[in-house]
């Protein structure tokens, strides 16, 4: 019962001081207002990865640079706009946000950030708000799905799914 017990309580210490966590995720974000080879509006579903990093404040609370790349080109009517032309073209967007997340359970987070949307066709300011669900799997990693939403500044909005896999450490 002793070893048990050791062991028990250094993985309790582990999980304690596992205030990093990394994760990749792979999934799609859905332009409501894009513009089709024929001109048209239409939804779009465009292939997206991200690359987050989190860091735990305390077990409700953490700070993040949250990192993604559509990996097509497309088109979307503005909104907003400056300039005269209402269609925006984006080639391979990069977004690049701060994030705080709260965590008032033990699985769901609610996340919400500001940063970038940066492209060689302009570059936009970007307000997310996002949902996680964390499974815990053994050796300190995690497997979730999000969902997030997002307000590109004078531009367009759009939202993404993802799959993740994370890493504590």
């Amino acid at each position: 019962m002793g070893a048990f017990a050791a062991v028990l309580c250094s993985e309790i210490r582990a999980q304690e001081v596992s205030r990093n966590l990394i994760t990749l995720a792979i999934g799609h974000a859905v332009v409501g207002k894009g513009v089709g080879a024929d001109g048209k509006l239409q939804l779009i579903s465009l292939p997206v990865w991200s690359l987050n990093y989190d860091y735990a404040v305390n077990a409700k609370w953490s700070l993040g640079l949250h990192n993604d790349v559509i990996t097509d080109t497309y088109q979307t009517e503005g909104f907003m706009l400056e300039q005269p032309v209402t269609v925006i073209e984006r080639h391979y967007p990069v977004s690049t946000l701060l994030t705080g997340s709260f965590k008032p359970g033990k699985h769901a987070g609610y996340l919400i950030g500001m940063g970038g949307s940066l492209s060689s066709t302009g570059n936009y300011w970007l307000t997310r708000f996002g949902f996680e669900y964390d499974f815990d799997l053994p050796g300190g990693w995690m497997l979730g799905p999000g969902i997030t939403y997002d307000l590109t500044w004078k531009a367009y909005d759009s939202f993404s799914i993802a799959l993740g896999v994370s890493r504590k450490f």
